[in-house]
């Protein structure tokens, strides 16, 4: 099973990785703005650069993915509710172009 996960270097998206890499059925990838925030060691992860204000990041990073952790919020920007909904929305756009299956979503609200 292909699953992608986002907010991967927050509190609960750390444990949620450790958690899915011990599921050896499940091929993870990690959506991260910064590479160097993850760590590389473990070659079963695949990493894409890019954020959910970028719908070619998306694309790339949703690309035959079946179920997808959206754990992504702005909270230390001042306006972060219009931007978390503008994220959202586009995450729920390319993946329903991409054709995942799952969306969990997880709101600090």
């Amino acid at each position: 099973m292909k699953v992608l996960l986002t907010g991967s270097t927050g509190y609960i998206g750390r444990r949620l990785k450790q958690k899915l890499l011990n599921d050896e059925n499940i091929e993870l990838s990690l959506l991260v703005r910064n590479k160097k925030s993850v760590s590389s060691l473990n070659k079963n992860i695949k990493i894409i650069e890019g954020d959910t204000f970028n719908k070619d990041s998306l694309r790339e990073a949703l690309k035959n993915i079946e179920i997808a952790y959206y754990l992504i919020h702005s909270l230390s920007n001042e306006n972060y509710k219009d931007l978390d909904k503008i994220s959202a929305q586009n995450f729920l756009e390319i993946a329903n172009e991409c054709g995942v299956k799952r969306i969990i979503y997880y709101s600090t609200e």
